[in-house]
């Protein structure tokens, strides 16, 4: 039977008979209450499509038509997120991450694709990938020359990274990655990659959603037959923007263990640790560091206490990832909140929804999390 009726249906009705949620599982939280805030807007728009009385009615197929057009329009970049791959180099120096937690890491905005481009004097600089969590920046830069310049010690000096607050970083550094033997003039290579990491400063509020480098000059060597090298350097002006996009809070797991390990025969408490993909933060009682650093290395300047020092995590199933600061670390002692903080650039990625414990030192010391 085909008729009017059999095609139409009133507003109210859209919510059961559409079930969104089932339709669209898959789509992010955020995209998901647009498509169902946008539904619910047909009815405001149109006051007098009101259910009783004489209701007016609207075609189904309509409606149908207009959330699907939506679903497509946000599930475009959901679909663009997951087609997006890691580029290899990135890939190593996060120690390869399981394929679904690269997809993750994208789909969150942790991990971004870019491609900017600048080429001045011969040398082409492409933006790769970013990588970024409440607490670190990675950029992966891709380095073209004319002629074979790269090895183990070209890079480039007086780079600088422009942001809005002057103090965002309190930690950076950068070099090539997999580059030609160093000092083997016939071994050097005309295209590497570039690997910048830095610390956010810890403490303050985080409002960068894009950055400037600039990366100043590039310099390399030439040698002799001898071995003995000779420096070179050259001006340029390659100059990056890098859209960062939005902070990743949701993704930093914080927990309170207040629980103890010993050192040098005396307890510190762990007050807080902060688990991000590729960064944490551990803050220890500052009196009890403090104590440790009076009694054990009272004679001493400089004291670095080891067993304090993140060595890895254990997962809910029992693994243990092997991560310690490969990525730079930055600690201080916040003597308002009577804390002694370590904030760690982890050596690779890690699951945080995964991790029921920290391991500290070289005796891997277990302090559980959950």
């Amino acid at each position: 039977m085909h008729n009017q009726d059999k095609w139409t249906m009133e507003i109210g009705e859209i919510d059961g008979m559409m079930q969104i949620e089932k339709e669209f599982p898959i789509v992010p939280e955020k995209i998901h209450g647009m498509v169902l805030e946008t539904l619910e807007n047909l009815e405001k728009e149109n006051p007098s499509m009101k259910k009783g009385g004489n209701t007016m009615k609207i075609k189904k197929r309509r409606v149908i038509w207009a959330a699907a057009a939506l679903a497509a329009m946000f599930g475009t970049t959901v679909a663009a997120a997951e087609l997006f791959t890691w580029n290899e180099q990135a890939a190593d120096y996060f120690n390869d991450p399981p394929k679904e937690v690269q997809n993750e890491m994208v789909a969150q905005g942790v991990v971004m694709e870019q491609n900017d481009s600048v080429t001045d004097q011969g040398i082409t600089v492409t933006v790769k990938q970013t990588v970024q969590d409440d607490n670190r920046l990675y950029i992966l830069l891709d380095v073209q020359c004319e002629e074979a310049l790269i090895d183990d010690n070209s890079g480039f000096d007086k780079w600088n990274v422009i942001t809005k607050d002057p103090e965002a970083f309190n930690n950076m550094g950068a070099s090539f990655a997999e580059s030609a033997p160093r000092g083997k003039m016939e071994e050097k290579n005309s295209r590497g990659y570039y690997e910048i990491t830095g610390l956010k400063t810890y403490g303050r509020e985080w409002n960068e959603d894009s950055i400037t480098l600039d990366l100043g000059q590039f310099f390399y060597y030439t040698y002799e037959e001898e071995g003995l090298g000779t420096s070179h350097v050259i001006d340029g002006n390659w100059k990056l923007e890098i859209p960062l996009g939005e902070q990743t809070q949701a993704l930093t797991k914080v927990y309170e263990p207040n629980s103890q390990v010993m050192v040098s025969g005396m307890p510190v408490t762990v007050k807080r640790v902060e688990v991000s993909p590729i960064s944490t933060v551990i803050a220890y009682d500052l009196n009890d560091v403090q104590n440790v650093i009076d009694t054990a290395y009272a004679d001493e300047e400089d004291v670095f206490l080891y067993e304090l020092q993140l060595s890895g995590f254990r997962y809910d199933d029992g693994e243990t990832v092997e991560s310690g600061a490969g990525g730079g670390m930055s600690s201080f002692w916040d003597r308002e909140a009577g804390e002694d903080v370590y904030k760690i650039g982890l050596a690779g990625m890690i699951e945080p929804d995964r991790v029921t414990a920290i391991l500290l030192g070289n005796d891997m010391t277990v302090v559980e999390l959950q």
